[in-house]
């Protein structure tokens, strides 16, 4: 056996195969097809996308064979990448080359005969490896064989450069959307101090303070909402435009979609003098359908209708087709209405509209999310009807199965939050002196006694030396993750209780609420709190 000469340009060449980033990649049908493409063309049983790296031959796609790699010193394609030119290096009978005819891959399985590669030639003019077909007896190609390798081995190159630049966009999306994620964190943070305090300045100041600062209070609190708000969009919309989202189909019941609906809005309508409405025709009892995605196209377009609405009504509709299985949302108000010029652009991302009230509020993004999710469940999000100064309609549906088992609710208001009374004594964990105050603040008349903690190994530290009823875990603290402190206290419980423990963290997506529950955490509190969060938490 003769092993293959180290390419002249070596050096150049590993720096191009690993700058596409193919490496140890998974599986992927496009190359897949590429491969099953050349055995079929050639007739031979094996074929490969051979990639030559610096020790070893490893096969981006095979048929034929069930190796994921070899060494590179035995290998055929080492000596392909070596002949001079991009022709099709060919061996007609490996027993008649002295280069292969003691090679392990000739005398052992798989018995090589036959083999025939065309280099993977990279648009810098780099051999990285080649597309080769092999035979256990031996044989020779036909010219129409030779030039189907040629035309498969470059779309192969074209489809790993497209590949490089398509990961590399991914990865950058990915940085953003870590990055946006981070500052969702720290901006929550600090807003929920200022939103805990705005409350406590707001309940705890005298008739004539609250007659004399009544206006800024409110507008402190409407503001920091919309931050809020604007945060939480951000976020969303960076997910769905690298495709970060996931369906994930459950069974919805829809009569606690109705009420979790209600409970949202309700209080708010009140509060602006707003009739608000929710009906429903034909509504099956459960529906198969992604159910996070459902309530945030719904929230979404409530939200919106309220924010623009300051007099009248915001009505909430639901419908269901059999024939169609098509699941209806219109959300109704009578708000400024919206101008033929902002019609066509309300549902571009960061769009607002320009004239009457809506001007003044929104962040651009609750329609273009709702529009997203709605699509990704085969549906969409429309707007039915709209008059200037009398109000609009928009119409949301999805395609869902109507479903038969009883749906497990998992919903954090009706089976966990209002499920922690008689508790005596609370452990809360925050690294924030601000967080710890208002928490235990907005609980002082409720007898409970509090102990503190501003890091995992403090809260470890007490849980084991005394007896708590609940522990409120920060999931993000400065020496230990939240899960990991979780998992620490139910293996180190000491005492005859133990104590429930509640995320009490700065996310607030449905995906980390449910993660957390399936850790086995009893409840959620999601930053910024109200003193009304916290007490129907206890179910004061």
């Amino acid at each position: 056996m003769i092993e293959a000469p180290i390419p002249f340009d070596e050096e150049l060449r590993l720096k191009n195969l690993k700058d596409l980033m193919v490496l140890d990649s998974e599986a992927e049908k496009q190359f897949d097809d590429l491969v099953l493409l050349a055995s079929q063309l050639t007739e031979c049983p094996v074929s490969l996308i051979s990639l030559v790296d610096k020790d070893r031959q490893w096969f981006k796609a095979k048929t034929g064979i069930l190796l994921e790699e070899s060494p590179r010193d035995t290998s055929f394609c080492g000596h392909a990448i070596t002949q001079e030119g991009e022709n099709l290096f060919t061996i007609q009978n490996t027993l008649d080359d002295e280069r292969f005819n003691d090679n392990p891959l000739v005398t052992e399985n798989p018995k090589i005969r036959f083999y025939a590669g065309q280099p993977l030639v990279t648009t810098s003019g780099k051999k990285i490896g080649t597309l080769c077909v092999m035979d256990t007896k031996p044989r020779s190609l036909t010219k129409e064989q030779e030039m189907s390798l040629q035309i498969i081995s470059s779309q192969a190159v074209a489809l790993m450069e497209l590949r490089k630049d398509v990961v590399r966009e991914r990865a950058e999306s990915l940085k953003k959307i870590s990055f946006v994620s981070a500052m969702s964190h720290e901006i929550r943070t600090p807003l929920t101090a200022l939103s805990g305090y705005i409350e406590i300045l707001s309940d705890e100041s005298t008739e004539e303070e609250r007659k004399k600062y009544g206006t800024y209070f409110n507008a402190l609190k409407s503001n920091s909402k919309h931050l809020l708000e604007l945060v939480g969009n951000v976020l969303d919309f960076s997910k769905l435009e690298v495709n970060k989202v996931d369906v994930k189909k459950d069974k919805l019941n829809t009569q606690s979609l109705i009420n979790h609906i209600n409970n949202v809005f309700k209080l708010e309508a009140e509060k602006k003098g707003i009739d608000f409405e929710i009906t429903a025709d034909n509504l099956p009892k459960f529906l198969e359908t992604d159910s996070t995605f459902i309530k945030q196209i719904i929230i979404n377009l409530v939200s919106n209708a309220l924010k623009f609405t300051s007099k009248g009504f915001v009505k909430v509709a639901l419908f269901y087709e059999d024939s169609t299985h098509k699941f209806t949302v219109e959300v109704e108000d009578t708000g400024p209405g919206i101008s033929a010029d902002d019609q066509e652009r309300i549902f571009y991302p960061f769009a607002q509209a320009v004239e009457g009230e809506a001007k003044m509020l929104g962040t651009g993004l609750g329609l273009n999310i709702s529009k997203q999710l709605s699509e990704l469940l085969g549906g969409g999000v429309k707007l039915k009807k709209t008059e200037l100064g009398r109000g609009s309609i928009f119409e949301a549906w999805v395609v869902a199965d109507t479903a038969t088992k009883p749906l497990k609710i998992k919903s954090i208001v009706e089976k966990k939050e209002g499920s922690l009374e008689g508790a005596k004594k609370v452990l809360v964990v925050d690294d924030s002196p601000d967080n710890r105050f208002l928490l235990t603040h907005f609980l002082k008349d409720s007898g409970i006694s509090f102990d503190e903690a501003c890091n995992g190994q403090e809260a470890l530290s007490l849980a084991g030396s005394n007896k708590y009823d609940y522990i409120f875990l920060d999931m993000q603290l400065p020496d230990m993750n939240g899960f990991d402190v979780f998992e620490a206290l139910n293996k180190n419980t000491v005492g005859e209780i133990d104590p429930g423990v509640i995320a009490f963290t700065a996310s607030s997506t449905e995906k980390e609420r449910q993660r957390c529950f399936e850790k086995g955490f009893k409840g959620f509190l999601s930053k910024p709190f109200s003193k009304r969060d916290v007490s129907s938490l206890f179910g004061l």
